[in-house]
């Protein structure tokens, strides 16, 4: 029973720091127009803008792989939740695209940080079955996530942000609280990259990545043309929620099974998001914004048990380059669908963010897939 209890308060620990990490990027997208006017930015200088969340976590994942090996998480936790408070910060008191675009780049750099910790902590603290404590992790950012807009429903592109800077005692009390020092082996070896399984891992992430990037970043900016910034908090607040619950749906140890769940998400999305951009209508916005959150959640939450299946000798490897994937998803989306949306059409941005995702969804075909047995053992003697 102790032990349930310590467990309980490990994993509470981890969940609020991802939950507060997401808080900070979450607040973005439906401030992103109000941003954009305070700045005096063109339509893609704001999708630049958001974009830049990409740059940081490009430099925060592979930080985090170098200090984890060395020290655990602990120190990693700590320096993303002071890297959010000091984005935080810049957005309260700047007023141009260049320190936007700066504040962005912290960002990325300390979520880069806490997404690593949050991994591999699990990964530490439950190394036998991680499989259902990752998904957790998923939905405590979906949390944050849900969070960040409602701070955003304040109004304005100062308010929101002093909002946010006010939980950071709550994430760092979190960060301090995750586990230290070496327990397990994780290590950097290349070769692990040269497996097929985590190669089709890695180009789901960055798809998954690129169409919350288009979203939020890109299709934001359509979206303000008929919906508030409160509008905007509500619209991303229940794709977010779907996310978390679509992370949480009931998943098979099965790789083949997490492989085709990850085929039928990206499949699925490409549909969705040629609905968003199709109707003019409010309404049916929010009913395909759910569904694609819902879809995306289960997809990523298919990989990234995948991506933490690898050996142990590798799983540092395997996460920074999962991670990276993600980050250059989400730093290509805004600015290529932005525009394709002002050169053609918002159809023709979805239609061609749907044509990648369903050539990602075929490239599983090309993938065998070798459930790996237990470990043989040595007959005993008799």
């Amino acid at each position: 029973m102790a032990a349930n209890r310590s467990e309980a308060r490990s994993f509470l620990s981890i969940g609020t720091l991802a939950a507060y990490d997401a808080v900070g990027y979450a607040l973005v997208p439906p401030i992103l127009p109000a941003l954009r006017e305070r700045a005096n930015a063109s339509a893609l200088a704001a999708s630049l803008i958001f974009a830049a969340f990409s740059i940081g976590m490009f430099g925060g994942f592979l930080i985090a792989g170098l200090v984890i090996v060395r020290r655990g998480p602990r120190e990693v936790a700590v320096g993303g939740a002071l890297l959010h408070l000091a984005g935080d910060l810049l957005f309260i008191f700047g007023h141009s695209a260049g320190l936007y675009t700066v504040a962005r780049i912290v960002q990325g750099l300390g979520s880069g940080l806490v997404w690593m910790a949050a991994v591999f902590a699990v990964l530490m603290l439950w190394p036998e079955r991680p499989e259902s404590r990752l998904a957790r992790i998923l939905t405590g950012f979906a949390l944050g996530s849900v969070v960040g807009p409602l701070l955003a429903a304040l109004g304005g592109p100062i308010r929101p942000f002093v909002a946010d800077a006010c939980l950071a005692a709550a994430g760092m009390t979190a960060a301090v609280r995750f586990p230290s020092g070496r327990t397990r082996s994780f290590g950097w070896h290349p070769g692990t990259l040269r497996n097929r399984l985590l190669g089709f891992a890695l180009v789901v992430i960055m798809l998954v990545a690129l169409v919350f990037s288009v979203l939020d970043g890109s299709y934001t900016l359509h979206f303000a043309t008929r919906l508030s910034q409160t509008g905007l908090a509500v619209l991303f607040t229940a794709a977010t929620l779907a996310y978390g619950l679509g992370a949480m749906l009931p998943g098979s140890r099965s790789l083949r099974a997490r492989k085709v769940n990850a085929q039928l998400g990206l499949a699925c999305s490409a549909v969705l998001l040629l609905g968003i951009a199709s109707f003019d209508s409010v309404a049916w916005w929010f009913a395909l914004s759910i569904l694609l959150g819902a879809a995306l959640g289960a997809a990523e939450a298919s990989v990234l048990s995948i991506a933490s299946s690898m050996a142990e000798g590798g799983l540092i490897t395997a996460m920074v380059a999962y991670s990276q994937a993600f980050a250059l998803g989400f730093v290509i989306g805004p600015p290529v669908a932005t525009w394709l949306t002002t050169r053609f059409s918002l159809v023709v941005s979805a239609v061609a963010v749907g044509v990648v995702l369903v050539l990602g969804a075929c490239s599983g075909l090309l993938v065998p897939i070798r459930q790996p047995g237990p470990p043989e053992r040595s007959p005993e003697p008799s």
